[in-house]
C-alpha cells in the first residue's frame, strides 16, 4: 500500500454524519415497525400514497381510505404512522449503517500527504523541528523567534520549537 501521512481528520462532522444516518435509520424503522404491526411487512418504501396507502384500500378499493382503516380497526395505528412519515419524510433512511460504512465516513473527513513531495515536506519539518530542541537541549542557543520568522510553519511554546501543525498541514495539502 502507498505509504501516506494522516494530517488532519474533522471526527466532529465524521459522527454528526454517522448520528444522522443513525437518526434517519431510527425513524424509518419505527414506521415499519408500526406498519409491520398493522400487516405490512416492508424492508423500505419510497412512495407512501402508492405502496402503503394503497395496501390498505385492496378489500374494499372504492371505498375511502379511512373506510377500510376502520373496517380493518387500524386506523388509530396507521395514522401514527402516517404522521410518523409525514414529520420525518426528508429524514428517513432504510439502508442500515455498518461498520465497513461508518469508517467509509470517516475516511471521506481525513485528509493525507500522500505524494513524495507532501511526505517529504511533511518528515522534514518536524525533522527541523528535533535538530533545533536538540541543538537546545546540548546547550547551543535557538533564536526561537528566528525560527518562527524563518519558516511560519514553526512556533515556539515553553521554550520548545514545535510545528504548527494546522499551517504545515494546510501548506503541505497545496504542493503536489
Amino acid at each position: 500500500m502507498k505509504k501516506r501521512i494522516l494530517l488532519q481528520e474533522n471526527e466532529n462532522v465524521a459522527n454528526s454524519v454517522i448520528a444522522a444516518h443513525q437518526r434517519k435509520e431510527n425513524n424509518s424503522q419505527r414506521i415499519l415497525t408500526i406498519l409491520k404491526e398493522i400487516g405490512l411487512s416492508l424492508e423500505s418504501f419510497e412512495n407512501w400514497e402508492r405502496e402503503v396507502e394503497q395496501h390498505f384500500r385492496t378489500q374494499y378499493p372504492k371505498a375511502s381510505l379511512d373506510f377500510c382503516l376502520d373496517a380493518a380497526g387500524i386506523k388509530e395505528p396507521y395514522r401514527q404512522a402516517e404522521s410518523l412519515y409525514k414529520e420525518h419524510y426528508n429524514d428517513l433512511s432504510f439502508e442500515k449503517l455498518n461498520d465497513e460504512g461508518k469508517e467509509a465516513i470517516r475516511e471521506s473527513y481525513r485528509q493525507y500527504a500522500e505524494t513524495e513531495n507532501q511526505i517529504e515536506a511533511y518528515n522534514l519539518a518536524h525533522s527541523i523541528v528535533k535538530d533545533l530542541n536538540q541543538l537546545q537541549e546540548l546547550g547551543i542557543r535557538v533564536n526561537q523567534q528566528y525560527a518562527m520568522n524563518f519558516c511560519n510553519v514553526f512556533h515556539s511554546t515553553n521554550s520548545k520549537v514545535e510545528v504548527y501543525e494546522n499551517m504545515l498541514n494546510d501548506r503541505i495539502l497545496t504542493l503536489k
